[in-house]
């Protein structure tokens, strides 16, 4: 199977996507596309640079017209806000909105029907407008959601404990965004639940330093771009290995009717919510609370 993926916007976030996925070979074709064209041809050249190291045939194009994406299998959608990023990722919805209806048509009338990995802010909103737009199965549309979280999680609860993030299995759920929580209940560390380990500092305090993560991250370098990269690039590697592997991502829930963070199985039909961990009475609160910030600004779109 020819492999063939469309970047659209290649800013710091998609340009660090078509990296990952270079480096770690996930696609033969690679088409990037960018409102600034000259942007996405320096981009298509600069990435064609790191094939002279790699014993690889990857074809890396820029585009000129989102119409020049509409045979590819997967769409990673990186359309970035022109100002500043926001401390809350719903402030970014007007400006990430309008985008996102002017583009998403024009694929469409081309003839697209392949799955739609969406990274844009605010990921939950953006990802149920984005599904609207298009018509495509729920399945076929998705978000990265809480997967880079879930790896600011493990980062941070490895750091405090000086172990491997590998050893940590947990996710954090609910929006991308300041409403989001972890799932402290069904986390385990080594195999072991989180009160067995007496270093830790207030679960609360660490969640906190969670939610900041992407902020702090900002603050120091202007953007955030390799984590969220090396997500979307191992999701489209699951998607073309039919890997059946978990993620929490933004999926649509019947249950709340939005996009939602949640664990999901990706495989090479998109994805499906996995069964959800059984919850305390205050996490599933969180989860309904999350639900609720998320449709109210879906609806406002």
């Amino acid at each position: 199977m020819h492999q063939t993926i469309g970047i659209i916007g290649v800013g710091h976030v998609g340009s660090a996507a078509a990296a990952a996925i270079i480096e770690h070979n996930i696609c033969n074709t690679l088409l990037l596309f960018d409102s600034n064209h000259i942007k996405a041809e320096a981009q298509s050249l600069d990435l064609q640079d790191m094939l002279a190291f790699r014993a690889r045939n990857t074809k890396i194009q820029a585009v000129q017209s989102i119409e020049q994406l509409a045979s590819v299998n997967i769409i990673i959608n990186a359309i970035g806000p022109t100002g500043k990023m926001q401390a809350d990722r719903l402030e970014e919805l007007s400006e990430t909105a309008a985008s996102t209806k002017e583009i998403f048509p024009l694929l469409m009338a081309a003839g697209f029907d392949g799955i739609i990995l969406n990274i844009t802010n605010p990921c939950d909103v953006i990802t149920a407008l984005i599904q609207k737009i298009t018509g495509l199965p729920t399945t076929r549309v998705f978000g990265t959601g809480t997967a880079l979280d879930t790896a600011r999680l493990k980062r941070i609860l490895a750091k405090e404990l000086a172990i491997s993030p590998t050893d940590i299995h947990g996710f954090v759920l609910g929006e991308h965004g300041e409403s989001q929580f972890v799932s402290w209940s069904s986390l385990t560390i080594q195999m072991q639940s989180p009160d067995h380990f007496t270093g830790l500092p207030p679960l609360q305090k660490l969640e906190d330093d969670i939610r900041r993560a992407g902020w702090d991250i900002f603050l120091g370098k202007g953007h955030t771009s390799f984590g969220i990269g090396m997500v979307a690039a191992t999701i489209c590697s699951h998607i073309f290995t039919d890997a059946h592997a978990l993620l929490p991502l933004s999926v649509y829930s019947q249950e709340f009717t939005t996009y939602i963070g949640l664990p999901a199985c990706i495989s090479a039909n998109g994805v499906s919510i996995a069964k959800l961990p059984p919850l305390t009475p205050e996490e599933a609160k969180k989860l309904r609370c999350s639900a609720e910030i998320i449709l109210a600004a879906t609806n406002s779109c």
